[in-house]
């Protein structure tokens, strides 16, 4: 019990603090042209780089942004990977700021690897993506259609049926 306290409290403060972190990062630009997908560049759970010009034409975009570590993140990987047939057509990339050992030990445990659509990264501290998107709370994510136009924002996980209904249109 006393473990789970202090984890709980280590996850309140370390979310404040970043937090004032991404609010201090945050620039201009970042609030002024969120159209378009973030310019992130992240290293793979392989150790490959990947950046946002890698992005497969075409195809709708859905970005996460998470921590493996918090509870609502992982509920939020497990209800996606139920209904999977529903999003095989959109790159799923999910980011983080976490080392890729956290990252990688995730999708294992997710089998994350076994999804094509999937690519599972780190940031970093670059916490570009945060700032871009002035995330507070984990999980967040952004749909971005096939012309990479944004369709919506969400700072709270959305059903999973939310995501099918602005992708199909």
């Amino acid at each position: 019990m006393q473990l789970f306290q202090y984890k709980r409290k280590t996850c309140r403060i370390f979310f404040l603090l970043l937090f004032t972190l991404v609010t201090k990062l945050s620039s201009g630009q970042a609030s002024e042209n969120k159209q378009s997908i973030p310019p992130f560049k992240i290293v793979l759970t392989d150790g490959r780089p990947f950046n946002y010009k890698e992005l497969q034409k075409g195809s709708p975009v859905m970005l996460i942004y998470f921590a493996p570590e918090c509870d609502h993140c992982r509920e939020y990987t497990k209800e996606l990977i139920s209904v999977m047939d529903q999003f095989k057509s959109t790159q799923i990339i999910m980011i983080s700021y976490l080392p890729i050992a956290k990252l990688q030990q995730f999708s294992k445990e997710f089998r994350l690897e076994k999804f094509k659509n999937i690519k599972v990264g780190t940031e970093g501290n670059s916490f570009l993506v945060p700032s871009y998107y002035k995330i507070g709370l984990f999980p967040f994510t952004a749909l971005y259609d096939k012309n990479a136009k944004l369709l919506a924002v969400f700072r709270k996980p959305p059903g999973m049926g939310e995501l099918y209904n602005y992708l199909r249109k």
